[in-house]
């Protein structure tokens, strides 16, 4: 009988302990993959700045000239966007409890040119 119960305890020990790992990304996964994707565009000459709040959303902000064209901006959103990615263990479940805010703000005069967002595709708003 005690190694019934020994064997019990021990199995239920294992399902706990299995069963209550955390399945999200992790904010140190996250966080680093913002990172990286903010030195490839620094190393492009390009200044950016985001932050992460687990389980909503990545957010990023891109600095560029007044005068940068749709084109351009859609570029550079999604340069940004592929090195995030590129870092992700799991990119499909991220996408399944966040979302990814960004804007392009002037850096002469600090009006946002352009704003938008991505969960499964990208959508703009210009």
């Amino acid at each position: 009988m005690k190694y019934i119960v020994l064997n019990l305890l021990i199995i239920s020990i294992f399902l706990c302990s299995f069963g209550c790992t955390n399945s999200n990304i992790t904010i140190d996964e996250a966080g680093d993959a913002l990172g990286y994707a903010e030195k490839v565009m620094r190393d492009k000459d390009i200044i950016t700045a985001s932050s992460y709040q687990p389980n909503e959303y990545a957010k990023f902000r891109i600095m560029a000239g007044s005068n940068t064209s749709k084109e351009k901006a859609k570029q550079l959103v999604e340069e940004f966007i592929q090195s995030f990615e590129n870092q992700l263990k799991d990119k499909e479940k991220f996408y399944k409890t966040h979302e990814i805010i960004f804007d392009i703000k002037s850096s002469e005069d600090g009006r946002i040119l352009y704003s938008g967002k991505k969960d499964k595709e990208i959508w703009w708003q210009f």
